[in-house]
C-alpha cells in the first residue's frame, strides 16, 4: 500500500526504495516494470521544472534501458517531448503529467 501511495503522490523514488527493500531482485528481472517507473519519476521531474535534473535523469537511467528497446525508445522521446513545453499542459503528451498516468504506474 505504501508503495501505490507513494507513486500516486509522485515521489517514485520512495516507491522504488520500497520495492528494493522488498526484494532487490523485482526490478532487475522486469525491465517493463522499471522503466515504466523510472519513465514516471522522469515525469515527475519534469513537472517540478528541473531540467537540468531531468535531462540527467534521462541520459544516467532511462537511455540505457532504452537503447535496446524501441518500444521503451519511442516512450522516452514522448516523455522528453515534455521539456519542450513551458505549460505542461499544451504539451502533446500533456497525459503523461496527469494523475491518470500515476493511476496506470501503480496499475503495473
Amino acid at each position: 500500500m505504501a508503495i501505490r501511495n507513494a507513486i500516486q503522490c509522485g515521489d517514485v523514488q520512495q516507491a522504488i526504495e520500497r520495492v528494493n527493500a522488498l526484494d532487490s531482485t523485482i526490478l532487475e528481472g522486469n525491465a517493463e516494470l522499471s522503466f515504466k517507473l523510472k519513465q514516471q519519476q522522469l515525469v515527475e521531474l519534469i513537472r517540478s521544472g528541473d531540467i537540468e535534473a531531468s535531462l540527467t535523469f534521462a541520459q544516467e537511467e532511462l537511455a540505457p534501458l532504452a537503447e535496446n528497446d524501441a518500444g521503451f525508445l519511442e516512450e522516452m522521446e514522448s516523455t522528453m517531448l515534455l521539456l519542450a513545453y513551458e505549460d505542461l499542459s499544451q504539451a502533446p503528451t500533456a497525459e503523461l503529467c496527469s494523475q491518470a498516468a500515476r493511476q496506470k504506474t501503480v496499475r503495473l
